[in-house]
């Protein structure tokens, strides 16, 4: 019998010096896991300080740190738009559109920050006037919000009844009031665009008979100035000299010249002025109802 117990009590020993090792490998395991859960949502929490303290080069750093310890993390996608985002507001457009691609590779196209990216890269086009860029991306769009990307590159492009036709059909299939109400002072401006004052090549050349008249009429007040003060000054070295045929002559060529000149870039400059009027009064039209009111830009958080 106690040969028995004392059997009992090695085999006991054994199983015992078995398991401890497992134990400790399991429970260091364990505390390892818990270190870098504790590292990740540190980093992820000072990356986040710095975006919001608009430190952008200092938070993409600590993105790209991030990416590099935890490949192929479960928010990598998160991160890589927030990447993306720093360089489009430090202006470095062309390594945010890249990393946006980059986005929109490694996630789902149902998903938020897909969409995100996705919106954000055409509104990187628009501002940097890649309207047909934007107008190939977009070709056959079914997404409301792609189609009314497209209206607003046809309104910069001053394509009025394409415009009108993209709005329409964007309203329709947002088929939400809000939206409705959203894009009916866009359709009115459009209606609008008759009204823009709009100069007159007869009038241009009629205020032209007095020297920087044309130009008077069409708002330069520089070149009307500088077209003036060459003429009358012309015609008071012509006078002053008005005994002296050898100075005379060039002296009244030169000021039928500068005159003749003057009544000509007038004229000619009527159609790019009611272009540019035209152009200020679409600016002012696209900064007052922006395309982010349609778009729904805000950030997504990270956890």
């Amino acid at each position: 019998m106690t040969r028995l117990i004392k059997l009992g009590l090695v085999i006991s020993a054994v199983i015992v010096s078995a398991q401890t090792p497992n134990y400790a490998i399991q429970q260091a395991a364990k505390e390892w896991r818990d270190y870098t859960s504790f590292q990740r949502d540190e980093l992820i929490s000072y990356c986040g300080f710095l975006y919001s303290e608009e430190q952008y080069d200092r938070a993409i750093l600590g993105y790209f740190q991030y990416l590099y310890r935890f490949p192929g993390d479960s928010i990598e996608s998160l991160i890589t738009y927030r990447i993306a985002r720093c360089y489009e507001l430090t202006g470095k457009t062309q390594l945010a559109v890249s990393y946006f691609n980059r986005v929109l590779e490694i996630s789902d196209s149902s998903n938020e920050v897909n969409r995100l990216a996705w919106y954000h890269m055409l509104s990187i086009f628009v501002a940097e006037e890649k309207y047909d860029t934007v107008l190939q991306l977009t070709m056959n769009a079914s997404d409301p919000f792609d189609i009314i990307f497209r209206s607003y590159v046809h309104l910069h492009k001053m394509e009025w009844e394409d415009a009108r036709q993209a709005i329409k059909a964007a309203e329709a299939k947002f088929n939400n009031r809000g939206y409705s109400r959203l894009a009916r002072p866009l359709l009115q401006a459009i209606e609008d665009i008759q009204q823009v004052p709009r100069k007159k090549t007869v009038i241009a050349a009629l205020a032209s008979i007095i020297p920087g008249g044309g130009f008077a009429y069409l708002d330069k007040w520089d070149s009307a100035t500088a077209s003036a003060l060459s003429f009358y000054g012309l015609i008071i070295a012509g006078y002053a000299y008005k005994s002296n045929s050898g100075i005379l002559i060039p002296v009244v060529l030169t000021a039928s010249g500068v005159y003749a000149a003057s009544i000509w870039k007038a004229v000619s400059s009527v159609q790019a002025t009611n272009h540019n009027n035209l152009q200020r009064y679409i600016d002012y039209i696209i900064e007052r109802y922006p395309v982010s009111g349609f778009v729904d830009l805000d950030e997504p958080e990270i956890f």
